[in-house]
């Protein structure tokens, strides 16, 4: 394969990638450069040594440049001004390669001006459907062309360094996050360390300018050497596109949102307003909280970032909202958030994220996304809710056949059903609706309390079942009514409180649950109306006379 590497000037940057090239290629590879270097930038060393593999265009040689550049399989065109060799490439059907950092470094307001929109068209734009193909030699220059709509779908990542020196490590030490920073000891050199600011550093100044950073959402480290400032490394999250969906989700759910993070709390703050929750604004430094859990618990309700939290601190204010009665789902993905992931009701870990909290946790998001805990949330309140209702109609039939039978042994009394009638109210009062009910997916907010939930509609049902049982017993005895009717008259007790707790556990009313209602107390109905005998109560026509 044969490589061409067009640029205006061939320098120390490019030296150590078109070495590597060259070899590769096994001297298949011409590095064309189009301009000579100004004396000023020979004098900054830019310059770099004489390489075979090096042409520079002059008046001789452009016939050649272009027989280079034609015949090559693959050409990367850097700082080239004269666009005709794209043109002759893109004439003979052959794909290009550009590379560049980005336009805009100086902002992207610019990208509005309509000269440099123009110029931008002429340089980039018109090639979106071209074979042309973009290396982008930095994280945000991505950002810088899709703004001017270039090379969509086109755009690579790309980068070369140049050969650097050994360097030998005598001391390092990783990142804690109780130190906040890491520190490496070069022989000779000195100490290095990177981490958060306000750890490394008292210098006003420097502070103060990395609070100006920390407000614009920014991620800020300090590197300092042997304890001077040396500078910044400023980081930018991307917010994905349905962040504020997803927020807006649990907000409508009435889920509240804590974010712990030993970030500044200030940048996590600015970040997650922009994510689409405002209550972000509301935050606090982890140092400040105070370490007894009762002073927690009253503080940790006012606030919704934390920042500069540990695992430890983690940890207690996971337990502190649970000792509040709340029910907590900790979603982290680092060896920080074990302990926190441990101790709250639902432990969620990331695929991505480290293995001890994957081990740890309850869930884990093999797609590493948190608006997954959309549908998980949904569904579990769906579970929770169908396990609620059909529960109720299960727990009242439980409850009044125990009371039941204690009653009529008392009593001395035969049981007021037979098996027959309890298969009929039990299938269409329980096993009919259960199965219905268990297949509804809805995302109703769940009351906390799940026994008191159940009990609250089975137990007064189920009294009210043997209350009117025995009374059917009592009076029947008195006015010596026959078992006839006295089986039917039990058994319509029995179906009108068993549907009534149907219809409240189907409360909301949707038109399923409405459809669902009707058909099963139709079977029940038509049971008794046309099949008397079989169900071994006395016909209806029968049943009004005799009460009449």
């Amino acid at each position: 394969m044969k490589l061409v590497f067009v640029s205006n000037y061939f320098n120390h940057h490019q030296l150590s990638f078109c070495d590597a090239l060259y070899e590769l290629l096994e001297g298949s590879f011409r590095f064309l450069q189009t301009q000579s270097m100004e004396e000023e930038r020979i004098r900054m060393g830019w310059q770099a040594e004489e390489r075979p593999y090096v042409c520079c265009l002059s008046e001789n040689s452009g016939e050649d440049f272009q027989r280079l550049i034609l015949e090559a399989d693959v050409v990367i065109f850097g700082g080239c001004d004269d666009e005709s060799y794209i043109q002759q490439r893109l004439v003979a059907g052959k794909p290009i390669f550009r590379y560049n950092e980005r336009m805009y470094k100086e902002g992207q307001w610019k990208a509005v001006s309509p000269r440099g929109l123009i110029q931008k068209y002429k340089d980039h734009t018109r090639y979106r459907k071209a074979p042309v193909y973009f290396l982008c030699a930095g994280a945000y220059v991505p950002c810088d062309y899709a703004l001017i709509h270039a090379y969509p779908g086109k755009m690579l990542r790309f980068g070369y360094f140049p050969e650097t020196k050994g360097a030998s490590v005598a001391e390092k030490v990783p990142f804690s996050s109780s130190r906040k920073h890491m520190r490496v000891t070069i022989a000779g050199k000195g100490d290095y360390r990177l981490g958060a600011p306000e750890y490394l550093t008292e210098n006003g100044k420097i502070l103060a300018r990395a609070e100006v950073y920390a407000a614009e959402g920014m991620r800020v480290l300090l590197l300092t050497h042997d304890k001077k400032e040396v500078g910044f490394v400023v980081l930018s999250d991307i917010i994905k596109a349905d962040a504020a969906e997803t927020f807006a989700f649990f907000r409508d759910k009435n889920v509240q949102i804590k974010i712990l993070s030993g970030d500044n709390p200030l940048t996590v703050s600015v970040v997650g307003v922009r994510a689409g929750l405002p209550e972000a604004k509301h935050y606090i430094d982890a140092g400040e909280l105070p370490e007894e859990e009762e002073e927690l618990q009253k503080l940790i309700g006012k606030y919704t970032v934390f920042g500069r939290v540990s695992p430890e601190k983690k940890q207690a204010i996971v337990k502190a909202l649970e000792a509040e009665g709340n029910v907590t789902g900790m979603v982290g993905d680092g060896v920080n958030d074990v302990l926190a992931l441990k101790d709250a009701d639902c432990g969620i870990a990331m695929a991505a994220g480290s293995d001890a909290a994957k081990q740890i946790a309850h869930i884990v998001l093999l797609d590493s996304d948190f608006a997954s805990m959309k549908q998980i949330v949904g569904e579990g309140r769906t579970i929770i809710s169908n396990i609620e209702r059909v529960s109720a109609l299960y727990l009242t039939k439980t409850i009044y056949s125990i009371l039941l039978c204690i009653i009529y042994i008392i009593l001395r009394k035969s049981y007021p059903f037979i098996p027959i009638q309890l298969s009929l109210i039990g299938g269409t009062a329980i096993g009919i609706p259960s199965f219905v009910l268990a297949l509804e997916h809805h995302e109703e907010t769940i009351p906390k309390g799940f026994l008191r939930n159940v009990l609250r509609v089975s137990l007064p049902a189920a009294i009210c079942m043997v209350g009117s049982l025995v009374a059917i017993t009592l009076v029947g005895e008195w006015f010596s009514l026959s078992e006839l009717i006295l089986s039917t008259m039990h058994l319509i007790a029995g179906g009108i409180v068993s549907f009534g707790v149907l219809v409240a556990v189907c409360i909301p009313m949707s038109r399923v649950r409405f459809a669902l209602c009707l058909t099963v107390i139709g079977i029940f109905v038509g049971a008794i109306l046309l099949f008397p005998g079989f169900f071994s109560v006395a016909p209806i026509m029968h049943l009004i006379m005799t009460l009449l």
